[in-house]
């Protein structure tokens, strides 16, 4: 906002983390990336920096283990509109306090390709399919998209992408470190479809290699 309309009268801002943390334009997929136990809604004063304000108030929310990207926003909007009645209502109140500076990190815009995954490690498969689910999903350098994740551990040894067990709806696919249940697949320009079919289809079974 410019300058000169700041000066004009306070401005409040509302921002998806727990400031000075994640400033800028994807914090709710960050947190989720890192794996973080709470993110939240912060309330601030505007000034030029970039999300740098005062802090006038924050909501906290707790992540659970399985919640994916679309989840923590719904739940962040209910949040932040609380805590701006919250802050309206008792900003006469409120002593701003100054970010600390020593504590500030930064997210990006995020691109498509930040959703390209391997199957190295089975978290941080997992972390990535939380915080992208909702776009731009995450997918194999083939293109294959993978949907309908589950972590199931993150201990065993395996040979990257093998296909551990077919089940009744759903596939176990081992990492290299770690194994994942995978429900849905999407080959580039095909509908998405049962994992298990999308097996069949290509003629794959236990101990081939999902690529």
């Amino acid at each position: 906002m410019p300058k000169d309309i700041l000066k004009i009268a306070p401005c409040i801002n509302l921002h998806a983390s727990i400031l000075p943390k994640y400033r800028g334009a994807s914090p709710i997929q960050e947190s989720l990336l890192n794996d973080d136990e709470y993110t939240g809604v912060t309330s601030m004063l505007m000034e030029e920096g970039l999300d740098s304000g005062d802090i006038l108030g924050i909501s906290y929310l707790k992540l659970e283990e399985n919640m994916l990207v679309d989840e923590v926003f719904e739940k962040l909007s209910k949040i932040a509109a609380k805590l701006t009645i919250t802050t309206l209502d008792n900003y006469e109140k409120i002593n701003p306090i100054k970010q600390n500076e020593a504590d500030v990190s930064f997210c990006k815009k995020i691109k498509k390709e930040y959703g390209e995954v391997d199957f190295l490690n089975a978290k941080k498969l997992f972390l990535k399919y939380k915080a992208y689910s909702f776009w731009p999903g995450v997918f194999l350098n083939s293109g294959l998209k993978l949907k309908d994740i589950k972590l199931l551990e993150t201990a065993s040894t395996n040979s990257e992408g093998e296909i551990l067990e077919i089940k009744n709806d759903s596939i176990i696919i081992g990492c290299k470190k770690g194994s994942l249940e995978i429900k849905t697949l999407q080959a580039p320009s095909k509908k998405e479809i049962n994992a298990v079919e999308y097996l069949r289809g290509q003629r794959l079974n236990i101990k081939d290699i999902l690529a």
